[in-house]
């Protein structure tokens, strides 16, 4: 029985090419669920994701992915960059005046294998770019003053995942195999190798027990339905006025009053 797609042969033939190949073993298990999940991989983890998506408000979207303990951390202030290798315990810093840039430039190297029966995301950035990044673009003055202390732009890069197929009732524990420079059979089997074990170890942790508790709520929840705006109606339509006199002159080309 084959617990691991692909098989070391197919591998080597998608290896031809790329850098990066998914490795990946199928789960079924009624009692797990992408937040027990998540629960279970954020353990321990610097950082730790769950996406979930929602169609028309209603229906769940095929594909819940979950990803922990990056391989690499980009993070940048103002002109200053920094990659932190989390495999090798190195930080390189680098000054840009596009740190996105270079991020994306970083991101060109890697050369993913699309495997058929799996979605796109197999691996990859996730993260955010805040609302100040706009002053690597535009010449704006006055920043407001930093009062949270976080990067101007903050990505991991995962190269493990657990990926829960909602219409097949599946999961997918994935494990890009870094094939990196060595293309000798050695290399290509050391590669191999080193991602089964991380799709094991990710296995291991899916299983491990989890106490979460239930919360009561109380139901129907009764709906808010007074509100109380800060602003008097004279004063808002003055600062939107104000805001559209800032797009006549070119000065913003967007504003969120509210």
């Amino acid at each position: 029985m084959q617990l691991y797609a692909p098989d070391y042969e197919h591998f080597k033939r998608l290896a031809a090419g790329h850098n990066r190949v998914p490795i990946t073993s199928t789960l079924i298990c009624d009692d797990l669920t992408p937040v027990s999940a998540f629960a279970r991989l954020e353990v321990g983890a610097d950082y730790a994701f769950l996406f979930e998506s929602v169609i028309g408000g209603e229906k769940i979207a095929r594909y819940s992915f979950i990803g922990a303990d990056p391989c690499l951390t980009f993070e940048a202030e103002g002109k200053l960059a920094r990659f932190v290798d989390h495999r090798r315990a190195t930080v390189r810093e680098v000054e840009a005046d596009d740190p996105l840039a270079v991020f994306a430039e970083h991101l060109e190297e890697y050369r993913v294998v699309s495997l058929p029966g799996l979605p796109r995301l197999l691996g990859g950035a996730v993260g955010y770019a805040g609302y100040d990044v706009v002053r690597y673009y535009e010449r704006l003055e006055k920043a407001p003053p930093d009062d949270r202390g976080y990067p101007d732009v903050l990505f991991n890069v995962y190269d493990t995942m657990v990926i829960f197929d909602h219409v097949f009732k599946t999961v997918h524990v994935v494990a890009l195999a870094d094939i990196g420079h060595g293309s000798d059979d050695a290399s290509l089997r050391a590669a191999y190798d080193r991602a089964v074990n991380e799709v094991d170890r990710m296995i291991e942790r899916l299983g491990e027990p989890l106490a979460l508790r239930p919360v009561q709520i109380s139901l129907p929840m009764v709906p808010l339905t007074r509100y109380e705006s800060n602003f008097e109606r004279h004063e808002f339509e003055e600062v939107v006025e104000r805001c559209r006199e800032y797009i006549r002159a070119g000065d913003i080309f967007q504003v969120v009053v509210s």
